[in-house]
């Protein structure tokens, strides 16, 4: 296996790849490539030195996952991009962020469904059943004319006239629904619970537990959701990957009151870096030679090489595309994200 590290700040130490090859290839970013707090008022994008998370559901002005963190991490020269999306077999991707705050939420290592976020008087409402809210992380997408090339840390939040902050932000936390860049920031609004990419866990903590300063999570990618693969597959042709942290926090109204929400560094911190604190990506990925979704050898992935994978739905033969030993969903999102004609 072939490892690479990459510092993002010393382009020096970036190691190229020469040619695809079906040696699974390890990928260590011990800090990203780019991060902003990505809140509608927030002055300085891409400056800060921390970067907190925090909802305000059912407050019609605002997105329900109101501050978000975008972190990302560029491949591009340590993975070849172009090879086709489903030429991409990842193995693992597990990213770390560390919360600055000391003692002022509760670890919470599991999704809570969009009832739970309720107002209290909504007859739809169902109590958590545990204490705290999860830190969830999604893929990250872009609207208005941006993509993950050109929005950079310093780019503008939003297009639309201030003040008209609900679905406008530039870039926004996905799931990634079926291919389809869904944006979840308004998922309690429009009744629906979001599959998060990750959930942030770490073993030294009990859950109900508050969170010490200095603790840092691992979000382990589920691999098992045809979704995050389909993304992880995209982004790694086009050479990047951007991530979103969004939760649904709670936030004392306007600031006035004692903080209830996590603060994360970001690799402006000047402690970020030193100690191990910024964000960082471990990847295992190999990269085949040819399209796997090709069944039928005719150069195309099309309706013939979807009508074979679907006479196998269900058993074990070539449309098995990632080698799990049954024909599924997951074949199915990989084959349709080679698509070619």
């Amino acid at each position: 296996m072939k490892v690479f590290r990459r510092a993002p700040l010393i382009a020096a130490q970036l190691v190229p790849l020469a040619a695809a090859t079906a040696q699974p290839v390890s990928i260590q970013f011990d800090a990203p490539t780019m991060d902003r707090w990505n809140y509608p008022f927030n002055a300085t994008p891409g400056v800060q030195t921390s970067a907190s998370t925090f909802g305000v559901p059912n407050d019609p002005m605002f997105d329900d996952r109101d501050a978000q963190l975008l972190v990302g991490f560029d491949t591009d020269g340590l993975v070849p991009t172009g090879a086709g999306a489903a030429n991409y077999v990842v193995t693992s991707a597990v990213i770390t962020l560390t919360s600055m705050t000391d003692g002022v939420f509760e670890y919470d290592p599991t999704v809570d469904s969009f009832e739970t976020y309720l107002d209290e008087l909504n007859p739809n409402f169902i109590a958590d059943a545990d204490a705290g809210r999860p830190l969830e992380l999604f893929g990250a997408s872009f609207r208005n004319g941006f993509t993950y090339e050109t929005f950079e840390e310093g780019s503008s939040f939003q297009q639309a006239p201030f003040g008209n902050w609900q679905g406008t932000r530039n870039a926004f936390a996905t799931d990634f629904l079926l291919g389809e860049s869904r944006d979840v920031s308004r998922n309690v609004e429009m009744g629906f619970t979001p599959q998060p990419f990750a959930i942030g866990t770490n073993d030294n903590l009990t859950p109900g537990a508050t969170v010490p300063a200095n603790t840092t999570f691992m979000f382990a990618l589920d691999l098992g959701n045809p979704d995050v693969v389909a993304y992880l597959q995209e982004s790694l042709n086009s050479g990047a990957l951007r991530f979103m942290l969004a939760t649904i926090h709670p936030a004392p109204v306007m600031g006035k009151g004692a903080q209830t929400f996590p603060d994360f560094y970001t690799r402006e911190n000047k402690f970020a870096v030193p100690f191990g604190f910024a964000a960082t990506l471990d990847l295992e990925v190999e990269v085949t030679e040819g399209s796997s979704a090709d069944l039928n050898g005719d150069g195309l992935v099309n309706g013939a090489d979807l009508a074979a994978l679907l006479s196998q739905w269900g058993a074990d033969g070539a449309a098995d595309l990632n080698d799990d030993g049954v024909i599924d969903g997951a074949d199915l999102a990989q084959l349709l994200s080679n698509w070619t004609a």
